[in-house]
């Protein structure tokens, strides 16, 4: 998985993703948290997907984001052990 950042600038931030799942479950989190995010393939024949930000602080709305799918990972991976056990 490859990620770039293509676009910051001061309340807004934009990040190419060669996944769609990533860009996805991340502005999904965000908009959890009221923050505007969206997804989009700026060229449909390219495997390119972007995840657009914008607010007062992308990369600290970025990073909370970030943390909170790893926590819900991390929930996830402790239901399935606790269910897979013998």
């Amino acid at each position: 998985m490859e990620l770039k950042i293509i676009k910051m600038k001061k309340g807004e931030i934009e990040i190419d993703s060669d996944d769609k799942s990533l860009p996805n479950v991340l502005r999904e989190a965000l908009i959890e948290e009221g923050v505007d995010a969206y997804t989009y393939e700026p060229q449909p024949l390219l495997s390119v997907y972007r995840l657009h930000i914008t607010s007062k602080n992308p990369p600290k709305d970025l990073e909370m984001a970030i943390d909170k799918v790893e926590k819900n990972l991390s929930e996830l991976r402790g239901l399935f052990e606790s269910e897979l056990k013998v």
